[in-house]
C-alpha cells in the first residue's frame, strides 16, 4: 500500500510540473539502448502450505538490486515503447507454526514491455508516465529452512515457484547530458501473482501468493 502511494505521488508530480508547455522531443523512428540499476522491494504476503497439516505461511522478502538492459523505440515524438530484461535475487523468509527463518533465495528475471507518454519540458529534460505488462521467470536458487529440508529429503521433494504474467505502472524523467545521451530516473509499481510451494514424489502443495513490488532505479541511455 505504501509503495502504491509513492508511485501515485510521483506520477501526479510529473504531470503537474511538466505538462505546462511543450519542448524537446525525440524523433519518430528513433531507438534508445540503456542500462539501469534499481532498488527492488517486494511487499510481504502469505500463502497456504500442507506439510503434516494445512498451515498459513507468512512470507517476507529482503530488499534486492535489479540489473537490467532496455531498448526504446519512438513511434511518434511523444510516445515510445520500452522493452527491458533484468535479473534480481531476493532472500525470502517464512513464518509458520514453530518455524521462523529462511525459505529460500528467489531469482527473478523480469521481461517488461512498457508504453511511455512523454511531456518534454526543454532541450534537456523529458518526464514520462505510462504502464505495461511483463513476464517473470522465477526460480528458487538456494532453499534454506523448510526448503532445504525438503530438497535434501530422500523423497525428492523440492521447493518450487512458478513463472507468471504481471502488470505495472511507470513514471520517470530523462536528463539529456548530451544530444544522444540521457540519465534516466525511473519508478515502477508491479502487480504480480504466482504459485509457490513444494512438490515431488507424489507430494504436492502449492498456493498463489502476491509478489507486488516497488522498483526505483537510475540508468544511462544512448539514443540513435
Amino acid at each position: 500500500m505504501r509503495g502504491k502511494r509513492y508511485l501515485l505521488a510521483f506520477c501526479v508530480t510529473v504531470v503537474l510540473l511538466f505538462s505546462a508547455r511543450p519542448g524537446f522531443a525525440r524523433d519518430a523512428g528513433e531507438f534508445g539502448f540503456g542500462v539501469r540499476v534499481s532498488h527492488y522491494g517486494i511487499e510481504d504476503d502469505n500463502f497456504s502450505a500442507v506439510a503434516f497439516m494445512p498451515v498459513n505461511v507468512d512470507s517476507t522478502f529482503d530488499d534486492a538490486v535489479l540489473f537490467e538492459m532496455n531498448l526504446t523505440y519512438f513511434f511518434c515524438r511523444y510516445f515510445s515503447l520500452e522493452l527491458s530484461a533484468g535479473i534480481t535475487e531476493a532472500d525470502m523468509d517464512a513464518s509458520f507454526l514453530w518455524f521462523d527463518g529462511r525459505y529460500g533465495e528467489i531469482e527473478q528475471l523480469p521481461i517488461l514491455l512498457t508504453g511511455r507518454f512523454h511531456w518534454p519540458v526543454n532541450e534537456w529534460l523529458s518526464p514520462y508516465a505510462g504502464g505495461g505488462v511483463g513476464y517473470y521467470l522465477n526460480d528458487i536458487k538456494r532453499a534454506d529452512g523448510p526448503g532445504e529440508f525438503f530438497n535434501g529429503s530422500p523423497l525428492g521433494v523440492a521447493a518450487v515457484v512458478d513463472n507468471g504474467f504481471g502488470f505495472h505502472a511507470n513514471a520517470g524523467i530523462e536528463f539529456f547530458i548530451f544530444d544522444h545521451f540521457a540519465l534516466n530516473l525511473d519508478v515502477k509499481y508491479i502487480w504480480l501473482q504466482v504459485d509457490i510451494g513444494f512438490e515431488g514424489a507424489g507430494f504436492f502443495s502449492r498456493d498463489s501468493t502476491r509478489m507486488d513490488a516497488l522498483v526505483v532505479g537510475a540508468g544511462l541511455k544512448f539514443y540513435f
